[in-house]
């Protein structure tokens, strides 16, 4: 499973790549919205405080043509540029467009079957679900993403769903826990998942509780707890 980081925060995104677990970062308008720099400053670090891709997204979405000149600008900064679009009728014009001219595409703000649908014909490369819409709009988001995992297997789409939009980490567990190949979080989401669980914080407990004992009594040789 790839897991990205769903943030602007560098030094979020810097703590998680120390860590390797990230494959990229995600963001949108709203994301760099909160940010008080230029774009030209966030994309360039946003590229340097990891080593993986960088989902940008379009805001032009009203014209078919400036999106799609927008969409490749961004995409000629890095080869590690993920472009963004809207899973709406315009962005599904763009995203043909952009696969024949090889632009990465993440149609992104999906929240139906036929929206991913359309995503895979179009083209897009990722395809991202926004869960907290779907819960709100009352869909059982686990049978959702079953009827896409299971069409998109059955057609052979290269297509990668991806989780989005997530409103606690309860429903990131879930959704982790579902086969789907791809998430996006929120770094406080990120980081609630990170912590220690009570179960394990006990084990880890019991392990260095023997452990002492066991130095006590015998030469622990390469195990010692220093380098000496």
């Amino acid at each position: 499973m790839e897991l990205w980081l769903d943030t602007a925060d560098i030094a979020a995104i810097k703590k998680a790549n120390e860590l390797g677990i990230i494959y990229g970062v995600t963001t949108n308008p709203s994301i760099f919205a909160r940010e008080k720099r230029s774009a030209k400053e966030l994309i360039e670090d946003l590229l340097n405080s990891q080593p993986g891709v960088v989902a940008l997204q379009v805001t032009r979405p009203g014209n078919v043509n400036e999106m799609v000149e927008q969409a490749r600008q961004l995409s000629a900064l890095s080869s590690r540029i993920v472009i963004k679009i809207p899973a709406t009728p315009i962005g599904f014009a763009a995203m043909s467009q952009l696969k024949k001219h090889k632009v990465p595409v993440l149609a992104t703000a999906i929240s139906s079957l036929s929206q991913f649908v359309c995503a895979a014909a179009a083209g897009a490369d990722y395809a991202a679900l926004y869960l907290s819409h779907m819960q709100n709009a009352g869909k059982n988001i686990a049978s959702e993403i079953d009827d896409m995992l299971a069409i998109a297997q059955k057609h052979k789409w290269s297509v990668k769903l991806m989780g989005a939009a997530f409103a606690d980490a309860a429903t990131a567990q879930k959704v982790m826990g579902s086969g789907i190949p791809s998430v996006t979080l929120p770094d406080a989401i990120l980081t609630e998942l990170l912590a220690v669980d009570p179960l394990v914080k006990k084990q880890i407990e019991q392990f260095d509780n023997d452990w002492k004992h066991y130095q006590e009594n015998h030469d622990a040789g390469i195990l010692l707890n220093k380098i000496i």
